[in-house]
């Protein structure tokens, strides 16, 4: 009977210690991620949307090269990101507002930076052409000066929110680059 008590004793204390031993840092959560987020304005509110017919779907993306060479690949290949991160042609940012927020969450490895940030619209309803450049149109970039013809690159640091308000102005877009 003690041997019973004795070995039930020594395999609780085995199994606490197994247990406490492999959790090196407990419950400790994850990092937080890398993101740019921000808000979107549109000049003129609702009543400056002059493409109603022709949004199809709205996005915020960011590409570490500028200008890219094939869109497509870059998405593949982890050096574009873009909200929301659906590819189908209904998933979309708010549409006919006076602003909108977005976020874009960068996966691992971090780029060190981003060079071109934009608000881009779908104007295709065609699901075979939502991958050419010629069914997309840029709205709003991302620019230090507030110049929408000179784009500004970002930063990235690692675990940071990066904050980028961006302005849409349908009367006066940025130069189309795709």
């Amino acid at each position: 009977m003690l041997n019973q008590r004795l070995f039930a004793y020594c395999c609780a204390l085995l199994l606490s210690f197994t247990a406490f031993s492999s959790c090196d840092e407990g419950l400790k959560p994850p990092p937080p991620p890398t993101t740019i987020s921000g808000t979107i304005t549109y000049v003129g509110g609702r009543a400056g949307w002059t493409t109603k017919d022709s949004v199809i779907s709205l996005r915020v993306a960011a590409f570490v090269k500028f200008p890219p060479a094939d869109i497509i690949l870059e998405v593949l290949s982890g050096k574009a990101f873009y909200t929301p991160q659906g590819l189908t042609i209904d998933s979309t940012l708010a549409k006919y507002v006076d602003s909108s927020s977005y976020r874009i969450v960068i996966p691992n490895p971090v780029p060190a930076r981003v060079e071109y940030i934009a608000v881009v619209m779908l104007i295709s309803t065609d699901p075979t052409k939502i991958a050419l450049p010629s069914s997309w149109r840029v709205l709003g970039i991302y620019s230090m000066n507030g110049n929408n013809k000179q784009p500004a690159a970002l930063d990235l640091k690692p675990e940071t929110d990066h904050r980028v308000n961006l302005i849409v102005d349908f009367k006066n877009l940025p130069p189309q680059p795709f």
